[in-house]
């Protein structure tokens, strides 16, 4: 008898390529590499009112599960994250992130187990030239995978800061 998953037993394959689990922007977020966990707060974060124009963006994060595919697991691939405006110019530098990670194989993971990576990129600071969306766009290998739109917009008259 065998182990490995099968569609007649209802154990889809993963894919055989990336696949993005989770990006978001939220509140805060820790990626804790000793235990491979994920923390995230105030998830689900799409639009900010703001007075400060231009100016820094408030205190954010964009939190990323990217599964890696079995044949990506044990050599470097290139993640980039961007934000760009409407116009699709970049907003301050550009990409914000780039990485190479590799995360290698370690004993006992089969060719069908996911293998993932996480991420918390702090993106608090970010230069704001006007009110409009900004898009956060995931790149991986050369492939854009994700875009998460962040609307900017005026903080309303009579607002508590």
């Amino acid at each position: 008898m065998t182990d490995e998953p099968t569609a007649a037993l209802g154990f889809p394959l993963p894919a055989p390529s990336f696949a993005v689990r989770i990006f978001t922007l939220c509140d805060h977020a820790e990626a804790v590499a000793a235990n491979s966990k994920l923390y995230i707060n105030g998830a689900g974060v799409s639009a900010i009112w703001t007075a400060n124009v231009p100016g820094p963006l408030t205190p954010l994060y964009l939190a990323l599960r990217l599964a890696v595919p079995w044949q990506h697991t044990t050599e470097p691939f290139n993640i980039k994250i961007r934000a760009l405006n409407a116009d699709r110019s970049p907003v301050g530098r550009d990409p914000l992130f780039e990485l190479d990670p590799e995360i290698g194989r370690p004993p006992g993971l089969r060719p069908w187990d996911e293998s993932a990576i996480n991420g918390a990129f702090g993106i608090g600071g970010l230069p704001i030239q006007e009110y409009g969306t900004i898009y956060f766009h995931l790149e991986v290998a050369g492939e854009t995978l994700a875009v998460h739109p962040l609307k900017i917009t005026p903080m309303p008259a009579g607002h508590p800061r």
